[in-house]
């Protein structure tokens, strides 16, 4: 067949095939280069409009008043032009987690928002949330500080631009679990402490009312031992009430300036009448060279702290009989950061009592804790004074040696102190 065509006719076939494999080939690229900048565009749009969404969202929760953050779990299926849209939007990230919050979780959560997003059940919930099997998990803290979280998860439609990014919504339950623990613990607590003055004035009154007491010296008896028993239900209820107040302030800002050397001077004077009148011999070191001592402080709240302190030294300062009780009272600044959160002012108040067993310190703070009920306390001044030393953004500080006596030492910020720890 080839030896039939003449050259020219050969020439022709080769060159027509030549262009047409050239045309073919030219349009394919041409192809190619159009399908290419369709996607290129399409993936173009659909970045600015997943870019757009994420701050219009972010915007939006910004301005409510409930802790809510974005996650998004980067998958192993994920594709890497999803993983880089991803890095591009989102600020931060722990782990396979990209997130973001709301002004509210930075302000009050920020310190604990790590840990959530690091724990198991989180995890499992974000890695379940393409199928939607988990919406809503509870997370619990318990040291250093108890939190009992309520974590509700919601997610976009499949089809929605941010189909990736899961809404998270963070309902602290901590003050309400602690609340219901106080007040389960209260009945508990006070029923058992009214339940022994009850029982003794009943079987006084009973007593008084059945038999009958002829001799006016035992109906004095009875009547003195009636009288201390309502006395001691009157002080428990008027500890409970103080602890209640004292418990429902605790979380409010002090913004009142107060010299701590002037209350402190209040209360020593006070005191210093008491124990001149029980025979106790005391001592006020004043060693800080008279500077300005002044802290952010409710007045009357500081000077509860030290009457309460005070009085407690009072009561265990004898050390026996035959021998004369003492209580000391120290005021100076510390800078030392290792035994206290930072620089402040350290009021140490001393006794020479009996001293305390070292298994009963970290308890004493606790409501209706009494290592000693041979002195008549309620069980509640020194967790009064713990809540209150709380709220003045304090620190407590109990030593004690078997045989020696006693220190409470309590630490105030000063005021540069305090203002650095709110900015921080």
């Amino acid at each position: 067949m080839f030896n039939e065509l003449s050259l020219h006719e050969w020439v022709i076939f080769v060159c027509g095939g030549g262009i047409t494999f050239f045309l073919i080939w030219l349009l394919s690229r041409k192809v190619a280069e159009v399908g290419k900048d369709t996607y290129e565009e399409k993936h173009y749009y659909r970045q600015q409009d997943f870019i757009a969404a994420f701050h219009e969202l972010k915007n939006y929760i910004d301005h409510i008043d409930v802790p809510i953050f974005m996650v998004c779990y980067q998958h192993v299926g994920m594709s890497l032009t999803l993983r880089n849209q991803i890095k591009k939007t989102f600020p931060f990230f722990a782990n396979t987690i990209a997130y973001d919050a709301n002004q509210y979780v930075h302000q009050y959560y920020q310190e604990i928002l790590l840990d959530i997003l690091r724990h198991p059940a989180f995890c499992q919930a974000i890695e379940a949330q393409p199928l939607k099997e988990i919406n809503e998990i509870e997370i619990i803290f318990e040291l250093p500080k108890a939190y009992h979280f309520k974590l509700s998860l919601n997610s976009f439609d499949e089809h929605h631009v941010l189909s990736n990014v899961v809404l998270v919504t963070l309902i602290d339950q901590s003050q309400l679990v602690s609340l219901n623990k106080m007040r389960s613990d209260f009945v508990a607590h006070a029923s058992h402490e009214l339940r022994t003055p009850l029982t003794s004035l009943d079987g006084f009154i009973q007593t008084l009312l059945g038999v009958g007491v002829e001799d006016p010296q035992l109906q004095k008896k009875f009547l003195e031992i009636m009288q201390l028993q309502v006395a001691r239900m009157i002080r428990l209820t008027n500890g409970l009430l103080t602890l209640s107040r004292v418990e429902r302030d605790e979380y409010q800002l002090i913004t009142q300036k107060t010299n701590l050397r002037t209350v402190l001077g209040q209360a020593l004077e006070e005191m210093s009448i008491k124990m001149d009148l029980a025979n106790i011999t005391f001592e006020y070191n004043d060693i800080t060279e008279h500077q300005d001592a002044f802290i952010y402080a409710d007045p009357d709240q500081l000077f509860q702290i030290f009457h309460n302190l005070l009085e407690n030294a009072m009561r265990y300062a004898p050390l026996g009989k035959g021998k004369v009780g003492k209580v000391i009272c120290d005021f100076y600044f510390s800078d030392n950061d290792v035994k206290w959160p930072g620089a402040g002012w350290v009021v140490a108040i001393s006794d020479n009592g009996p001293g305390i067993d070292k298994q009963h310190i970290p308890r004493l703070t606790e409501r209706f804790y009494r290592a000693d009920d041979k002195n008549g306390g309620t069980g509640l001044g020194l967790s009064i004074v713990k809540h209150l030393i709380t709220r003045h953004r304090g620190s407590l500080a109990i030593e004690s040696t078997k045989g020696q006596g006693s220190s409470f030492l309590v630490w105030f910020p000063t005021i540069d102190t305090s203002l650095s720890e709110v900015s921080l």
